[in-house]
């Protein structure tokens, strides 16, 4: 992908829009690239007919050498590889108007990413501040930097928090044992009806 072995990798991933907070991050860089020269940050923008790119954002991320843009369709082979390769997700949501969580908050934790969010909507309860993610006010770029940094610089921390937020995607969303709950369910319910 075209990266020193030495550079720390930051990876956005979704449209590539201010609600979700891709211009703090953007902002977020050049504080970042102080303490840590070596910070990278990709952003592959997905892009489908109801997404809709900030030109703005677009504009100001070429101008940051240290920022890589990819947009477009991103296949899943692809982003996996590029989650393979991250020291840490940022995905700083303005809001999250839904009471479900986006999925690229799970598919980040469940590669044993440390994810930084932010309080928005429902995120808190997926990310646990400090234990399956690190999370920040939304819209702060200050709060955002220091969380990424923090991360980068504590190889510890980084992977404490990313194996317990692997660890907390098996036992709460995988589907082989969300099944085997559903099932379990219906069990119930067909073993107190006295129809089995």
């Amino acid at each position: 992908f075209g990266f020193k072995q030495d550079d720390q990798i930051i990876l956005f991933f979704g449209p590539l829009s201010s609600p979700r907070g891709a211009d703090v991050l953007i902002r977020a860089m050049s504080k970042i690239r102080k303490k840590i020269p070596s910070a990278k940050l990709i952003l592959l923008a997905r892009k489908s007919l109801k997404d809709s790119t900030d030109r703005k954002l677009e504009n100001a991320a070429r101008k940051q050498p240290a920022i890589q843009l990819l947009s477009g369709v991103i296949e899943q082979d692809i982003l996996i590889q590029y989650l393979g390769l991250t020291d840490v997700v940022a995905l700083p949501f303005r809001f999250w108007p839904y009471t479900e969580c986006p999925l690229t908050i799970l598919e980040s934790m469940a590669m044993e990413k440390p994810v930084i969010t932010t309080y928005a909507g429902s995120l808190p309860e997926i990310v646990k501040d400090g234990e399956t993610g690190i999370l920040v006010p939304p819209g702060n770029a200050d709060a955002l930097s220091q969380a990424i940094i923090r991360i980068l610089s504590h190889e510890v921390l980084s992977v404490k928090v990313g194996r317990t937020a692997r660890k907390y995607v098996e036992e709460f969303h995988d589907w082989n044992h969300i099944t085997r709950l559903t099932l379990n369910v219906f069990q119930k319910v067909v073993d107190d009806s006295g129809c089995g």
